[in-house]
């Protein structure tokens, strides 16, 4: 059994000890005292004297100094200080070191209470134009490094002067080789707004030590830009390890930010120091990342400064291969334009990229633009869930890297009624340079497009043999494909002519009429079913004068709602604003049938069949989508679209026309007559970010520092 030691230190040591303790409190009272005698603010001053750098008049302002960057050490508490490098321990540790080897985490002392005067407004105004000055001339001297031509501005007395010539320069550029990581005070640009701002470094590392000095000085002179105003921030060739990021820090907003020819770790720490604002322009190209987890920190902020296209741009990146990353769902509350050219290796696998999240976005009801290649879109014809290809919601779409081999791909479920894309109207296609598309083959394409886009307007076609190929299209026969919507198509800058009519479809006589659903007057909420109305445009006068009433058969008679306005009679579209009385309305060929609504307002078939949208979802049949009158904005989503037609020996009655993806073809038929060719000059596909050129250091070769990079992760 263990006994507890008792202390035998002697008595006398042990009141030794108790002195020691008395005459540090007494100590402490002296000092008291002495601040209260006054000594208090000789002993401040004096302290200022020692320790403070600082040899700015005491009039100019404080400016609060951000934190400086911590690189490659392990996080601590917050209330600590750290040092930014650690050496190993040594016996010469307890000198004094410099404070700028400190990072303090927690908030700054607060400062003892002046009990001078309150300065004048005038003496405030002189003393900011001084602060400016001193900031300016700070941002002078830091960009000369790199911009030696600045250096005369350190000279210029007017601030004003230094402003101005700064923010007209269209490019200020940023050696990180010319720089030393001695210095991260970070600048205060005072409102300063520059054009672009080109970071970039000369050498790229070759060794583990080169690679580390790279990622501290690229810390340590990014965050100098914290609060920087830039329209644009391009970041290129920077091959730096992992940078770890001070927990207290500005952040700044950006309008364009590229990346060229970078690191993941480089595309992360900017990420983490920049905020994207709306109308912003994302750009990430030649570069050797396999995954994009690197823009998964990305975050945008909302200003109601304006409102305009946002595009983000991933292109000529070989070896990415996940697609699985925070960036889609971050952006896509902003982003409208989305742009995906020259990726991994061109095929692309739903489970092995992990398409997931990227399927997702593209769901996105407000996607505007989307560029892709025919390896990716190939992904969402042929996913075993019809849903996607439903739910595909970019209006403008470009399909690139194409060969007349995988557009003809068939597919068994294209005629079910379930799959259709009512979202895409306009559609630009773009062969490889080495396609050879023959006639056989456009009329394929042709076909392809009617049957799986049903609102399709405009159809662009972009391929190497174009003018063979329209020279063998001139003995073209009759057209074989169906696009009741398309208003133009072109063939490698040459406009074609279709020729066109209007046929009504031959089964609608067939079908049964469509009988008067009674309200119930002991169920108010019982009440007839919404319904629209497609009436031959010649008698649209008729029923605004009532004549028509008289040939209806009694059930039509009942269900076509009475005009109770002033109208002319003339047809005229609630829409476009086209009326049949115009030279436009016959020249095109408009569909010889009006939608009528219960709240009286009229539109034509074509944009009638725009309206008509059907909601993907999982049941047999489908519903339209939410409509309301263009004019009075009254909701006149239908529950029954009854078309008014007249059989040989009966009078005029309705019939309800089925919900499914050809239903803008059950009521009247456009069939293609002749095609002529007009020529007309070239037109180049519009696309929201142009290619990014090559560089000699090409994302397909690895950098010098890409071995250095390796072994800093291991």
């Amino acid at each position: 059994m263990m006994t507890k030691r008792r202390c035998n230190r002697p008595k006398k040591t042990r009141n030794l000890a108790h002195s020691g303790v008395l005459l540090l409190l007494f100590g402490w009272f002296l000092a008291v005292g002495v601040r209260s005698s006054g000594e208090e603010e000789r002993l401040l001053l004096s302290i200022e004297e020692d320790t403070s750098p600082d040899t700015s008049p005491d009039t100019s302002p404080s400016v609060p100094q951000p934190m400086a960057p911590v690189l490659n050490t392990p996080r601590t508490q917050p209330s600590r200080r750290r040092r930014m490098n650690p050496e190993p321990a040594s016996d010469t540790e307890s000198s004094p070191e410099p404070e700028s080897m400190f990072v303090t985490e927690s908030s700054p002392e607060p400062e003892p209470m002046s009990e001078t005067e309150p300065i004048s407004d005038t003496e405030a105004e002189i003393n900011g134009a001084v602060y400016k000055q001193t900031c300016l001339l700070q941002i002078v001297e830091f960009f000369a490094h790199t911009n030696p031509e600045l250096k005369h501005l350190l000279e210029v007395e007017c601030s004003q002067t230094i402003s101005d010539h700064l923010s007209s320069l269209p490019c200020i550029e940023i050696d990180l080789n010319k720089y030393n990581a001695d210095t991260h005070t970070p600048l205060d640009f005072t409102g300063l707004s520059l054009q672009t701002i080109y970071i970039h470094m000369s050498s790229v590392a070759k060794s583990l030590d080169e690679l580390q000095m790279a990622s501290e000085k690229f810390g340590l002179v990014t965050l100098r830009l914290t609060n920087l105003t830039a329209n644009t921030l391009d970041v290129y060739n920077i091959y730096i390890g992992r940078v770890q990021i001070p927990q207290q820090f500005s952040h700044t907003t950006l309008q364009n930010l590229s990346f060229s020819n970078v690191s993941g770790e480089a595309i992360e720490f900017m990420c983490r120091c920049f905020y994207l604002e709306d109308g912003f322009n994302l750009t990430v190209s030649h570069c050797m990342i396999k995954n994009l987890e690197c823009l998964n920190n990305l975050e945008t902020c909302s200003s109601a400064r304006r409102e305009a296209d946002t595009t983000f741009t991933l292109s000529n990146l070989p070896f990415l291969t996940s697609y699985n990353s925070h960036c889609f769902t971050t952006l896509g509350q902003t982003m409208n334009n989305l742009v995906l050219r020259n990726l991994g290796n061109g095929v692309f696998d739903y489970q092995r990229n992990e398409l997931v999240a990227l399927f997702r976005f593209f769901e996105r009801g407000d996607l505007q633009s989307l560029t892709l290649p025919m390896g990716l879109f190939k992904s969402v014809w042929n996913h075993h869930d019809h849903r996607v290809f439903n739910m595909f919601s970019p209006i403008e779409l470009f399909i690139e890297d194409i060969e007349e081999p995988q557009i003809t791909i068939t597919r068994a479920s294209i005629l079910k009624n379930g799959f259709y894309n009512t979202n895409t109207n306009n559609l630009t296609l773009t062969f490889k340079p080495t396609a050879n598309l023959q006639v056989s083959g456009l009329a394929c394409l042709l076909g392809w497009i009617g049957l799986g886009f049903t609102h399709i307007k405009s159809v662009v076609i972009n391929v190497p043999n174009a003018k063979d190929l329209l020279a063998a299209a001139q003995g073209w026969g009759r057209p074989n494909f169906s696009m009741p919507l398309l208003e133009e198509l072109r063939v490698g800058g040459t406009q074609v002519k279709l020729t066109h009519r209007w046929e009504m479809n031959t089964q609608m006589h067939s079908l049964f009429e469509l009988r008067h659903t009674a309200i119930n007057p002991n169920n108010p909420e019982h009440k007839a079913p919404n319904t629209i109305y497609v009436l031959p445009a010649a008698k649209y006068k008729d029923w605004v004068s009532g004549e028509i009433f008289g040939n209806l058969s009694s059930n039509a008679a009942q269900i076509l709602p009475k005009n109770k306005q002033a109208r002319d009679g003339v047809v005229r579209c609630s829409v476009c604003q086209g009326s049949e009385e115009e030279e436009d309305w016959r020249s095109e060929n408009k569909a010889p049938f009006v939608g009528l609504f219960k709240c009286g307002h009229i539109v034509c078939f074509e944009c009638l069949a725009s309206m008509l949208k059907l909601e993907p979802g999982v049941c047999r049949h489908a519903d339209i989508s939410p409509i309301r009158c263009p004019e009075c904005r009254e909701n006149i989503t239908p529950e029954i679209v009854a078309l008014l037609i007249q059989n040989p020996n009966e009078q005029m009655h309705f019939v309800s026309i089925p919900f499914s993806k050809y239903m803008l073809k059950n009521y009247i038929v456009k069939t293609y007559q002749s095609m002529e060719f007009e020529t007309v000059p070239a037109t180049v596909p519009k696309r929201k970010i142009s290619d990014t050129e090559p560089t000699s250091n090409d994302a397909g070769q690895e950098p010098p520092a890409k071995k250095a990079l390796m072994e800093s992760k291991q």
